[in-house]
Order: structure tokens, then sequence, then C-alpha cells
């Protein structure tokens, strides 16, 4: 292990962990198929091209009816084909346990479903490597492993690993970690391979969610230094102009089959498929994408007060590395908090911020370097380190508990209110009397008005 040595122990422990006590996390619903909604638009892309009988829906779990019905009758998935590449490998895998065995290989059957979901831990974990990789440039290894710990043991992207991992958020996590550590390597050493990979990186980052391109803010003003000067940046840029060119053409690349479909299934080459589903820009519900009972960030998810706490503790030399990433997360806060579904239907804590830990992580870090290793206010930091240590494992205790809540339904994918939150808290299960009062405390929201602008509920 030598140098890594914290990590390595960390790495090896969050990947027992998660294989050992997967069956706590995994939904246990009436409907266990995960084939529906978001994920039914996701994997419509595998079933259509492997499955073709069965074309863009499945008549036996009936999960494609979610995807939409376009003017001509023509179903076409509201989502692109970004996480259908991530699901391939392991479909296949899934494919050939079941046509050597008694299983249905119709993509549906056991095997597909196991696969794809240990494909979904897989790519969640290996996103651990790549931020190790970057961050080992910055921070010794004790603090590298604390972070990781806290970042997975402490926040939803725990639930979206172990349980819901056929949403794209893992995956996206996976992308933001290498896109890390490829900007990283490209501003050290701008060349082919590295352009090459950072194209890939951020054109699948926009293809899964087109608004997370926002990622590219980092890339463009990148500095791990306290010296950044615009001009010298254009400088830069126009001297490595080849490069950049192969960035930007292979994310295109990246794109062009997704805008080749479109074109075959609508006759365009661009498509919005999500209807009447907009941002209302001007009315952004910032209070309740962050504390609401219903979703907020940071009520269900309370560590990530260390994340934003980081800010203030970076240091000069990554002064405009802090600008980068505060204007990334602000941006990030607005987009979900103008989206006419700010709190994005069911899921746990808030799902759309679970990309955002892998660059949130560095003001952890920051923060976390401060309390190890600052000699300054001995006494203060003394008392403090404690009181991090409480926090730190009440929050961890209290996303793994609520991951489990939420996985049993204990806690309600969209409707929950204060009251129902503290009916809740801290309980395994409900007795009769509980499980009345809890359906009764729920506010269920009205999507046709939330579309409508009616947006306070």
């Amino acid at each position: 292990m030598g140098k890594n040595k914290y990590t390595s122990i960390v790495f090896i422990f969050l990947v027992c962990f998660s294989i050992f006590t997967n069956d706590l996390w995994r939904c246990k619903t009436e409907n266990p198929n995960p084939f529906v909604w978001d994920v039914a638009n996701y994997y419509s892309y595998i079933v259509a091209t492997f499955h073709a009988d069965l074309g863009f829906k499945d008549p036996a779990t009936r999960s494609f009816e979610f995807l939409p019905i376009d003017a001509k009758g023509i179903r076409i998935p509201k989502v692109t084909y970004g996480v259908a590449l991530f699901y391939l490998p392991w479909h296949a895998l899934g494919h050939q346990i079941a046509v050597h065995t008694d299983y249905e290989n119709n993509g549906f059957s056991e095997p597909y479903l196991e696969c794809l979901y240990w494909g979904g831990v897989f790519y969640s974990l290996i996103a651990f490597l790549f931020l190790a990789a970057f961050l080992r440039k910055y921070f010794s290894d004790l603090i590298i492993a604390i972070a990781l710990a806290i970042t997975y043991l402490g926040t939803n992207l725990f639930y979206y690993t172990q349980s819901e991992n056929l949403m794209p958020h893992g995956y996206l996590f996976f992308l933001y970690s290498v896109f890390l550590y490829l900007t990283q390597k490209w501003f050290e050493n701008p060349k082919i391979k590295n352009s090459i990979g950072v194209g890939v990186v951020s054109g699948l980052i926009s293809l899964i969610r087109p608004i997370d391109a926002i990622v590219v803010i980092i890339f463009i003003f990148w500095s791990d230094s306290s010296v950044f000067k615009i001009k010298e940046r254009v400088a830069f840029f126009l001297k490595n102009y080849k490069y950049i060119l192969i960035i930007l053409s292979t994310a295109l690349l990246v794109w062009l089959p997704q805008l080749i479909f479109w074109k075959i299934r609508s006759g365009n080459y661009f498509l919005y498929t999500y209807g009447d589903e907009k941002f209302f820009f001007s009315d952004p519900l910032f209070i309740k994408v962050l504390f609401s009972y219903r979703k907020g960030w940071l009520v269900y998810t309370p560590v990530a007060v260390l994340f934003i706490l980081g800010f203030f503790f970076m240091k000069k030399e990554f002064k405009f590395l802090k600008f980068s990433l505060f204007i990334t997360l602000f941006l990030t806060i607005y987009f979900i908090a103008t989206w006419w579904d700010w709190f994005f239907g069911g899921c746990f804590s808030h799902r759309a911020f679970v990309q955002h830990y892998a660059y949130l992580i560095i003001p952890l870090c920051c923060f976390l370097n401060y309390i190890v290793y600052t000699n300054r206010f001995l006494i203060y930091k003394f008392k403090l380190k404690y009181v991090l240590i409480v926090f730190v494992f009440s929050t961890v205790s209290l996303n793994l508990f609520q991951s489990f809540q939420y996985s049993r339904r204990i806690i309600h994918f969209n409707s929950m209110t204060a009251e129902t939150y503290w009916l809740v808290f801290g309980k395994s299960k409900l007795n009769e009397y509980e499980g009345g009062y809890f359906w009764n405390t729920l506010k269920v929201p009205d999507y046709e008005k939330l579309k409508k602008g009616e947006r306070d509920q």
C-alpha cells in the first residue's frame, strides 16, 4: 500500500461494505421491477437494439408505457442514449448468463437485473480511484481517505450506488471524477490522448444530462495556482487550438448517434423530448431545494454542510479553482431551483446533487486539511475536532439509516412534510396507528399545477 495506505484501506472497506450489506439498501417494494419511469427510458435503447421484437415497449412488464408518444404516434425516449452505453457491458454479461441457463434471454430476467445492478455499484466505486488520483497532488493520503469515506457513506451517493443505481447519477459521478482527473492531466500536458479523453467524457456528461454541460466551467477556468489571467488563458487556448478542436469534435462525435437517431425517428436532428416541462427562470426556489422537508438537500444530506463550509477554507493557491467550483455549484442549484419539478419527483434527498460531490470533495478536503494540520488556534481546534467527529458520525449514521428507511418506503418518495419527517424519524417500521397517521400527514404534489407555475408546494 505504501504512501497510499489510508486511501487503500478506505477503498477496500467501501467495496466490502457495499458487497456484504447490499441487501439492506436494495428496494423492497411490491413491484421489484426497476425498468420503470426514467430507467424504462434509458433501458429502451438496449431493448430496441438487442431485443428488436419488443421495439420501444415491453408487453410483459408494460415498462415502456412511460416513453412519450409524439404527434405521429411514434415512441421516442425522453432521454438520450448515454446511460444505455453504461448499461451495455452489463447487459451483455447478463445475456451470456441467460442464454446458458434456464432464464429468459429477453433483457428483463434475473441475470440482466443482477448484472446491471452490480454494474451500477462498480461505476460509483471505481470513481473513487480517479478522485483519489486527482486529489493526491494537493492533499495528504489521510485527508483524501477521510473525504472519500464521508462522500460515500454520508451522502445520497450511497443510496444511488446501493439501491436505485440504474438511475444516471452514479454514472455521472463516475464521469465527473474522470473529468477532473483528465482536466488536471490536460493542463499539465495538453496532448492528443488527454484531449480525446476530455472530449469523450464531457460529451458523455452532456449527453446523459445536457444541463450538466456547465461542468466545462471548471475546465475553462481551471487553475490550481494563485495566478490566473484571462489574456494568458485565451493565449494558452489559442496556442493549443488543435487540442481544443479535438476536444470539441470528439464531444460532437459522442452526440452524433443521438442526432442521427432523432433524425430517423422524428425527421429532426434536434429534438426537445420533455413536452410541456420547462424552467421558470424568474422564480428560483432556493430555500425549498436546500431546506424543505419534501426533498431539501441539506435536510436529508446534512453532511453536505461541510462541502459548502469548505469553500471558506480553500487556500490562496485554489483561489481561481474556488471561483469555478462555486459558479458551477451556484448555477447547478439555480437550474434545479427553476425547473418545474424542483424536487425531481421520487428520490432520496435531492438526487440532482449526487454527481456534484465529485468536485465538492475539493472544498471538503480543504476544510479537513485545516482541521487536521493547521496549528492556529490550537485549543479552539482541539475542541472543533471532536465536534467534527460527532457531526460526521451522526450524519453518516443518519444517511445510512434513512437510506434503509427510503428503500422500505418509510420515507415517502415525493410527499414528505415536517410532520411526516418527525413521525418516522429513527423508526425502522411503523405500527398500525403510525402507518395511518403517516398517510394523513403527506402532501401529495399536484404535477399539473407545477407545470403551470404554481410552484409553492
